[in-house]
């Protein structure tokens, strides 16, 4: 297809061109030229959009053969046969969604581009609407359902942007666009607050796909990544025995799993925030409970929501980072590596007046990469990976999250470690609230990574009883 040669190569862009930032290894592009057809562009949607509905089907079974494992034979996460498959699932889905996002935002900004022709404008605004998924039924609101969160907010952008608009033939197309979005997905609070049953709706799907050979492809394209998965989490299993000491580092005294806590010692962390609307949320019920967690951010959503993340920083939450833009690193040139690894943590620290310590991978991906860990111990950060899994990423009921983090904690060797949360959810705000009431029972302690390390380096107790 002559849109995935240009998208792919970049030897096509156009003079518009340009990086956000002097030092970002992510190209920018702000207009397509008039040779890429609405045709062309639409069929590849359509493709990553199937993939993402077929990929994500194939989760949410393999969610539910984690469960029924779980119930079976509970036990460390390595030891699940299906874990590695489901990160391997939620990494592809989301490079194809940011994949698409990224390309969303970069017409867009070739609409608002006033130095433009009309008419490259108006094409603009038809390449966009390529990019805007199904929103129909249940399953599409369940498939969709981080595309139905970023559009939401998309809408009221072009909201705010209609009055900077001075050609009227672009901005009565773009008014249009902003009616059709606003009906097309409907108000976000309804999608929060719809309890789908994800088993039915999915299993059903499933049934009528099972003679599709693109759903038989689908399911086996991220088979090879689940290996990957895999290894890094048979890497993250040597943490069992007690580490001494923790510090940046290449080796094991690098990376925290949890496993190697003392007793009842538990480590709550939220990713891939600040959440316009549910990190607040999570930081409250911390505050009415007398807990710290450690939230591992993403740069770009920093810049993006700063009082949020002020009101983190001032709320006594420990902070770390979480790489820039959330790309697999194992698949990034050594500059991006650079990039979402040094780069996001020294921003970070510059947006926050305060030292960054700790580094999450996105998906856990390149844990056992020694470059990629290399990378991590030379800016100074130690890694830090999980030993509970609430699997929040995945649309569900609350109580079915509670349900699994509980089975996961009793599980543990010692009934302490590292639980990952996602504070972008709805549905993690109110699980994550029950898992603290759990953590206050039976003389469980919650601290701080850096509490932690520095007890353990120590030889000492780790904070409280809470």
């Amino acid at each position: 297809m002559k849109f995935v040669a240009f998208w792919l190569s970049g030897v096509m862009i156009t003079s518009c061109a340009q990086f956000k930032s002097p030092t970002d290894p992510y190209r920018r592009i702000s207009s397509v030229e008039a040779q890429y057809s609405v045709e062309d562009l639409q069929l590849e949607m359509r493709s990553k959009f199937q993939t993402i509905e077929f990929t994500t089907l194939s989760a949410y079974e393999g969610l539910a053969k984690f469960d029924e494992h779980l119930d079976s034979s509970p036990g460390p996460l390595e030891e699940n046969p299906h874990y590695a498959g489901l990160l391997a699932a939620r990494a592809q889905i989301e490079d194809l969604e940011l994949s698409i996002l990224d390309l969303r935002n970069q017409l867009y900004e070739g609409v608002l581009n006033p130095s433009l022709a009309t008419d490259e404008r108006l094409k603009n605004i038809e390449l966009l609407k390529s990019t805007i998924p199904s929103s129909k039924n249940d399953l599409d609101a369940l498939i969709f359902q981080h595309f139905h969160e970023d559009f939401l907010s998309f809408t009221k952008q072009i909201l705010m942007d209609l009055t900077k608009v001075d050609d009227e033939v672009v901005k009565k197309s773009l008014e249009a666009l902003y009616t059709e979005l606003n009906a097309y997905y409907g108000p976000l609070e309804e999608r929060k607050s719809m309890q789908v049953d994800w088993r039915t709706l999915t299993v059903k799907a499933r049934h009528g796909l099972k003679e599709n050979s693109d759903w038989l492809t689908a399911r086996r394209s991220y088979q090879h990544q689940a290996l990957e998965m895999l290894a890094d989490l048979q890497a993250a299993k040597t943490q069992k025995q007690v580490a001494p000491k923790f510090f940046p580092s290449p080796d094991r005294a690098g990376n925290i799993v949890g496993t190697e806590f003392p007793a009842k010692v538990w480590s709550l962390t939220f990713d891939d925030g600040p959440g316009e609307s549910t990190s607040k949320k999570v930081l409250s019920h911390l505050e009415s409970h007398g807990l710290k967690a450690t939230f591992f951010q993403l740069t770009s959503k920093v810049k993006e929501l700063p009082a949020i993340a002020k009101a983190i920083r001032e709320g006594g939450m420990e902070l770390a980072s979480h790489s820039y833009t959330h790309r697999q690193t194992p698949k990034l040139s050594l500059e991006q590596r650079d990039w979402e690894i040094q780069t996001a943590a020294s921003d970070l620290a510059v947006l926050h007046q305060r030292p960054i310590k700790f580094y999450r991978l996105p998906y856990g991906a390149g844990v056992s990469n020694p470059d990629i860990r290399n990378r991590i111990a030379k800016a100074n950060l130690i890694h830090v990976f999980w030993s509970v899994d609430t699997l929040d990423w995945m649309a569900q009921a609350p109580s079915e999250i509670v349900e699994r983090t509980i089975k996961q904690m009793k599980a543990s060797r010692q009934d302490a470690g590292v639980i990952l949360f996602h504070d972008i959810h709805e549905r993690t705000v109110i699980a994550s609230e029950e898992i603290m009431r759990y953590l206050k029972q039976d003389s469980r302690r919650v601290c701080t990574l850096e509490e932690i390390v520095s007890a353990v380096n120590r030889g000492a107790s780790p904070c409280p009883a809470n």
